[in-house]
């Protein structure tokens, strides 16, 4: 029981942690507002309600072809860089 609300207390969902990443990454300022309008954009309506621990390779993958598919390989590649 213990070893269980550990787990879920340490569990991180996926918005948190990129957006962690967005934070702690440098980049140039001009680079960092155009990854945060991909992240809001394209990537957190997918994946808002999500734990990082449930999201499979496959669920990228499939998610930056659609992207890929949809928009630019540019804006793919930014959503593949920050996923």
């Amino acid at each position: 029981m213990h070893r269980a609300k550990r787990r879920l207390k340490e569990t991180r969902d996926f918005v948190e942690v990129a957006q962690s990443w967005m934070k702690g990454k440098p980049m140039a300022g001009s680079t960092r507002d155009m990854r945060w309008a991909v992240f809001n954009r394209d990537i957190l309506p997918k994946w808002r309600n999500l734990v990082v621990s449930d999201i499979t390779p496959d669920d990228l993958r499939s998610h930056y072809k659609s992207i890929f598919d949809r928009v630019t390989p540019a804006t793919a590649i930014h959503v593949r860089d920050i996923a």
